[in-house]
């Protein structure tokens, strides 16, 4: 017999012997990094669901896939041969995984991965199930959303190369942006190991993106943020975990991972793990350990339902998984033995991770004096900073002053219906970040020999569709046809306007 209590523990009863359950983790080789964040959430779902047993127990045979193919092949092929085990949980990456799916779909062992996430993988036969979501669960709608709060139209790409889930990442998304009508202007690639990528980013920053987004495992992703942060040109990671934001310190500050699960997710389950964990072990739990956790307790669920250890009535229990409260939110199996649940978006604030959540305003810039000028301002604000990336494209080569103007009216042929400059403050005009200047003195833009052009700036003293007196909604962006000399006043002495759009708030 077995019953399943409440809080989805399984206990099962009507047998003595434990069941084994083979577990295929890194604990030697590059991936080591991730094995006891592994070990941790599996060892604490197992002590959860094993309380909850009468007549029989879950055991754990724990075998090393030292980093390698080689490793998680022999290591499955033991587990199989030699200790008869109806289940495998495990391995990390997708191009293991795509090795040793293979063998326990022959064998008819059950076989989940807690972490790949390639696209296809688990149609190879429905022995093989995958509880993290796949880059084509994660991906489309993660863009979607950044897209509307970023306003990102032209980006590049870099994935790390020979890697199973990177290349599937990067494909992925660039579907994604063909749906979206986002540009990639290039992609780059690196090799697993790679210590320096910034030759690859000097190579992107060039061509001045709107935003980068990496494909990468582990270590690959830190090296990006180290490497890549420091060019104030936003970073979008699929999976990327608080280990790797801790190692790469101030350079993941506003990074943005799409990934399938936060410490912050607002389901019961989820607070009551987190603050159990750091009971536990001392330290918050990362993804790894969540997402372990999570699969033993799905394991658990099936086997509670099978009524059997037999590998095909698990398998069988496994397929039948709908609507299960986990600590991921609600939690399906599709036809493919891949999960279903709902992604999460989190984006890197004071070295922590936090919910993506944005308010946007937009100025679309049109031409005055005749000039044949267009170009955006994106406004994005994130907690108490607000981003600010205007680009220009049909300009004179050169550089010209952008500023804030008090009044959002473009109408007049020449741009003066917009008003003077932006000042609440009432101070003397000046150079942003130096002694005094207007709130709405933006600095000077560098346009190339092709016209294009593109100046940001972050700072915490605006706010956004707040009325208040320093609330940039309702004002007006302008480009003139020289550059500010930040010392003439009232203005720097930029000359005439050739560019003019309203701030409004997006939607």
């Amino acid at each position: 017999m077995v019953a399943l209590p409440i809080g989805g523990q399984a206990q099962v009863t009507g047998t003595s012997r434990p069941i084994s359950v083979g577990l295929v983790v890194s604990k030697t080789g590059r991936l080591s990094e991730t094995g006891q964040g592994f070990i941790n959430g599996f060892e604490m779902a197992l002590e959860e669901v094993n309380s909850q047993l009468s007549d029989v127990s879950l055991r754990f045979i724990v075998e090393d896939d030292q980093s390698t193919i080689e490793g998680a092949t022999a290591a499955y092929n033991k587990l199989i041969h030699e200790d008869g085990v109806p289940v495998i949980l495990g391995v990390y990456t997708s191009t293991m995984v795509r090795a040793v799916f293979p063998i326990a779909q022959e064998n008819e062992v059950v076989a989940i991965s807690p972490t790949s996430a390639a696209r296809g993988l688990s149609a190879i036969g429905d022995f093989v199930f995958r509880v993290a979501l796949t880059v084509d669960s994660l991906i489309p709608g993660s863009v979607k959303l950044t897209r509307e709060k970023l306003g990102y139209e032209r980006v590049a790409t870099m994935y790390q190369s020979m890697d199973v889930f990177s290349q599937s990442s990067d494909e992925v998304l660039k579907s994604a942006f063909s749906e979206n009508g986002v540009e990639v202007l290039t992609t780059e690639t690196f090799e697993t190991g790679a210590m320096d990528l910034s030759e690859q980013f000097s190579r992107i920053v060039a061509l001045n993106p709107d935003a980068i987004f990496v494909s990468a495992i582990s270590a690959g992703r830190t090296q990006a943020l180290i490497d890549g942060g420091q060019h104030g040109i936003p970073i979008l990671m699929p999976l990327l975990t608080m280990d790797e934001v801790e190692r790469a310190g101030e350079a993941a500050e506003g990074a943005i991972s799409f990934t399938y699960w936060s410490s912050t997710g607002n389901v019961p389950a989820n607070r009551a793990f987190v603050e159990n964990y750091m009971t536990k072990y001392g330290a918050a739990p990362g993804r790894f350990a969540a997402v372990s956790y999570a699969t033993v307790h799905i394991l658990a669920k099936a086997i509670a339902d099978a009524q059997s250890p037999d590998s095909h009535a698990i398998r069988d229990a496994l397929a039948q998984i709908e609507n299960l409260d986990t600590i991921l939110g609600s939690f399906s199996f599709d036809a493919n033995g891949d999960a279903v649940y709902d992604p999460a978006v989190l984006i890197v604030k004071d070295g922590k991770f936090e919910v993506f959540d944005t308010k946007t305003a937009l100025a679309t810039i049109g031409e005055t004096n005749e000039s044949g000028v267009a170009g955006k301002a994106v406004f994005t604000q994130i907690g108490d900073n607000i981003k600010l990336v205007v680009s220009l494209a049909n300009a004179s080569a050169g550089e010209h002053a952008v500023h804030i103007h008090a009044t959002g009216d473009c109408s007049a042929p020449d741009g003066t219906s917009a008003g003077g400059h932006w000042n609440p403050t009432g101070v003397a005009h000046g150079k942003w970040g130096e002694g005094e200047f207007h709130l709405g003195d933006i600095g000077n833009m560098t346009v190339d020999d092709q016209g294009m052009g593109k100046i940001a700036l972050t700072t915490n003293l605006w706010e956004m569709n707040t009325g208040s007196d320093i609330d940039i909604v309702g004002k007006a962006i302008i480009v003139h046809a020289g550059a500010d000399d930040f010392v003439s006043q009232p203005s720097g002495n930029a000359g005439a306007r050739i560019g003019c759009g309203v701030i409004e708030l997006g939607q």
